[in-house]
Order: C-alpha cells, then structure tokens, then sequence
C-alpha cells in the first residue's frame, strides 16, 4: 500500500503484516521495507525472534527497522559471499535499531556495506560472528575518484563482536562526520 508508514514482521502471528517460515525471511522483511511510501518515511517493527536471513536486503530512504530489543531479535545470515544489507544508489534517513544482526560464522559473509548513504542510524545493534576475511560493516566505496558520499551518519550503542580474522570489524571509507559512539 501507499500509503504504509508502521509495518509489522513477525514468525507466528496472524495480524502481523508479513509472516515469517525460518526459510528466506529476507523476502518478507525485503518486502516490508519496498512497502513503506518512502515520502512519508516507516517503520518495520520486526518481533522478538530469530530470522533466517538467505539473501541480501536492500535498504530505502526514510526506513527505520525495529527490533525488539538487542538480544530478542536476531536476523542470522545463512549465504556466503554476500551481504546482508547492501546499497549502491543514494539513500538517506534509514535506521536499524535494538536488534542482533548475526553472520553466523559464514566463509567469507558479511553484515552491512551502505554506499552513498546520509544521516542513517544505528543504536543498539550488535554486529557478531563474522568469520575471517568478512566485514560487520563497510560505509562508503574505497577508490582515489569516488568524492565523498556518505555523511552525517552514526553508530551509536552498538557491539562489534565475534570475528575470527583480523581487524575486519568496521571500514568507513570516504565518509565525513560519521559517528561511533
């Protein structure tokens, strides 16, 4: 609908918007994200659960993803090779918040590379088990001719957590006034 701007995911009930199966909950909660009238801007509120992640999100301006809370709601990501949220054209406004984004120690699997992004934020998220040579998060695009193109964004509250390589946790690449607090 149009005119969506509070959407509800979930794995077992009936009045939530979109129903999850443990088997691509990435298609329901991909879904609910393309639901929201971005001029107005959402929320997705995704409840306390674990949510089988098996392809890659895309992000969309003025969307905020819910949890239900850092250790209640986790999105555990089964692909190798991939991210789980990825963008390449500009966005601004998008959110996730009070949620668990897990890599589940998948070969080369990583969480989050956002690209052309402004004023996005993160708080209370824990980012974990990224196995060697995968990335909790990238921001930005690392290349000598790429300008800066990712601004005003913040990490705020948030864990890094349970990577087994090296120092592959967080890259911010031609980003200006991005926040880790």
């Amino acid at each position: 609908s149009a005119w969506l701007n509070w959407i509800t995911v979930w794995q077992t009930w009936s009045w939530a918007d979109y129903i999850c199966d443990w088997i691509d909950d990435n298609i329901q909660i991909q879904d609910a994200i393309n639901a929201i009238n971005t001029a107005w801007g959402g929320i997705i509120s995704i409840m306390e659960w674990v949510y089988v992640i098996s392809g890659r999100m895309t992000p969309k301006s003025n969307v905020t993803i819910i949890g239900a809370g850092k250790w209640a709601t986790t999105l555990i990501w089964w692909v190798v090779w991939d991210w789980m949220f990825y963008n390449n054209t500009a966005i601004s406004n998008f959110s996730i918040k009070d949620i668990t984004l897990d890599c589940n120690s998948t070969a080369t699997g990583w969480l989050l590379w956002l690209n052309k992004i402004t004023n996005w934020f993160f708080y209370n998220v824990e980012f974990k088990n990224v196995a060697s040579g995968g990335w909790h998060a990238v921001v930005g695009i690392a290349t000598v001719a790429t300008a800066i193109d990712c601004f005003n964004n913040t990490f705020e509250n948030c864990i890094f957590d349970t990577h087994s390589g090296g120092l592959e946790m967080l890259l911010l690449m031609n980003a200006e006034t991005t926040k880790v607090i």
